[in-house]
């Protein structure tokens, strides 16, 4: 099984249309940190990174972000190296308190919207007195699942299966320094 994902990603790879370049991704996140700085007033907020995903993108915040922060993380998915999301399956809650306090929480993509609006109703029973949701990419869907909308939001993209820049394609490419869109058939 696990050759056959394998050259599944190497096939995928070798095939896969270049949508978003290195130097265009840091523009962003550079705009992101920006603003995420300017948001910062006076309190120390708690970034979790939504793992795996988010790891990318926390790590190149982290080193833009000039104001004293915590950081944690939550780890879930929806996917398990599928193409398609299912239920949110839980590996690990946050270890710091979150109540009263200001969670940043930081991710790779915004598609459906499903995982972000369930792990923000976690931050706010966990008493969280603010809440802010930080993307790389928001997906352009038609059909809108949740009304959760990202606070901060580093590019808009079509509605394509992406991967790179912590998004995989069933459990690899999180490391490639571009986003790359699956070829359509």
């Amino acid at each position: 099984m696990q050759d056959s994902l394998l050259q599944d990603a190497l096939e995928v790879r070798k095939n896969a249309e270049l949508l978003i370049p290195e130097k265009e991704i840091n523009k962003a996140i550079d705009r992101l940190a920006a603003s995420i700085n300017s948001s910062i007033h006076g309190e120390v907020p708690i970034f979790i990174c939504i793992m795996k995903g988010g790891l990318i993108l926390t790590s190149e915040l982290m080193k833009r972000i000039s104001k004293p922060i915590e950081l944690d993380y939550i780890h879930v998915d929806r996917y398990r190296k599928k193409t398609h999301g299912s239920n949110i399956h839980w590996h690990k809650e946050p270890d710091v308190n979150l109540k009263n306090r200001h969670v940043y929480l930081l991710d790779d993509i915004f598609d459906e919207g499903i995982t972000l609006q369930e792990l923000i109703a976690y931050c706010q029973n966990k008493g969280a007195s603010k809440v802010v949701t930080v993307v790389l990419l928001r997906k352009l869907l038609l059909q809108k699942h949740t009304n959760v909308v990202p606070d901060f939001i580093g590019i808009d993209i079509e509605d394509r299966y992406v991967f790179g820049c912590g998004m995989d394609y069933k459990g690899y490419w999180r490391n490639l320094h571009e986003v790359y869109a699956v070829k359509e058939k």
